[in-house]
């Protein structure tokens, strides 16, 4: 997926506060001077130069700046993802019928990397929920975002009365869950559904007595040939499903490919009691001013627009 110089898209969540033991309060996201807050964890841990964790795969996924803004009543923060082991861009060229690439080489204490804006509104709208958007950028998916945001709340304690006399230390979790707001059909207007996915448990029969495999998943990918369309779509998917589930099947996710390269895995959950199958709408903001792929600094224009996107989605 190539990014472009002059738009992104925005994916929609609720972030969710809370505390690691119940019986707490949950600290909000911002507070006045001298008070808990997440915005205070995560400035200590930004002035600490401890706010990155390591994936699995050896890249590096780390929050490099936060602002507080009164005005507009936000906080966004934004991320890096970089990928020390990353091959080094190659650009391409034809002139004359003639094509040539030229490799953009890096130092050796460079690393290949993106970034991704978070925009939250400060205030919870109920219940420490807060409404935020997530610059939609590979490799800086929400879960890989909430890791690193936990992980700057996890030694952040504070104190709490669990019963008269008896104080504890807890601290802040937090929880990300997309808004689901565009429908199947509306994806189908200008996206294409490409495959479909059947799982159900596996059959037995596979077992090792000796406990060295044991059978998970049976799974069942139906490459999508002819055409579904937005009017169509529930009688022929349903179809499908009704006569799976006869053979065993019992999950379905479909998945539709989107403009600009982009693509969207849709779990088909109570099929046929659903008027509508929704899921986590992405939402194009295009821009006056070039944005870079990576950036140590943040984009007034972007997140303008996402402060924007945030409003309408208030008043629904």
């Amino acid at each position: 997926m190539f990014l472009e110089k002059f738009s992104r898209y925005f994916r929609r969540y609720e972030i969710i506060l809370g505390a690691r033991k119940p019986t707490a309060a949950t600290i909000p996201l911002v507070a006045g001077a001298g008070e808990y807050s997440v915005l205070d964890a995560i400035n200590a841990k930004l002035a600490k130069d401890k706010a990155s964790v390591k994936q699995t795969n050896g890249d590096i996924v780390e929050l490099v700046r936060v602002k507080h803004d009164e005005a507009s009543k936000s906080v966004v923060l934004l991320f890096h993802r970089a990928d020390p082991d990353a091959a080094d861009p190659t650009y391409r060229k034809k002139k004359e019928g003639k094509v040539t690439v030229r490799v953009a080489d890096k130092d050796d204490d460079e690393e290949q990397s993106v970034s991704a804006h978070l925009v939250i509104r400060s205030s919870p709208y109920k219940d420490q929920r807060y409404y935020a958007l997530l610059e939609e950028i590979p490799g800086l998916s929400m879960a890989t975002v909430r890791e690193v945001l936990a992980s700057l709340l996890v030694d952040y304690e504070y104190e709490f009365e669990r019963k008269p006399g008896k104080k504890e230390h807890t601290y802040c979790t937090v929880k990300a869950e997309g808004i689901k707001s565009e429908t199947v059909a509306d994806a189908l207007k200008t996206g294409k559904a490409g495959w479909i996915t059947l799982t159900r448990p596996a059959p037995a029969k596979y077992a090792d007595g000796d406990g060295l495999w044991v059978p998970t998943v049976d799974t069942m990918k139906l490459r999508v040939k002819g055409e579904i369309e937005e009017a169509n779509w529930k009688d022929k998917i349903g179809h499908l499903i009704e006569t799976a589930k006869g053979d065993g099947w019992q999950s379905f996710n479909v998945e539709i490919s989107l403009p600009d390269e982009r693509s969207r895995q849709i779990k088909l959950e109570q099929f046929q009691d659903a008027k509508e199958i929704l899921f986590v709408k992405s939402d194009k903001v295009d821009l006056a001013k070039q944005i870079s792929v990576c950036s140590t600094d943040f984009h007034d224009e972007l997140i303008s627009k996402g402060l924007a996107l945030l409003k309408l989605i208030e008043k629904k």
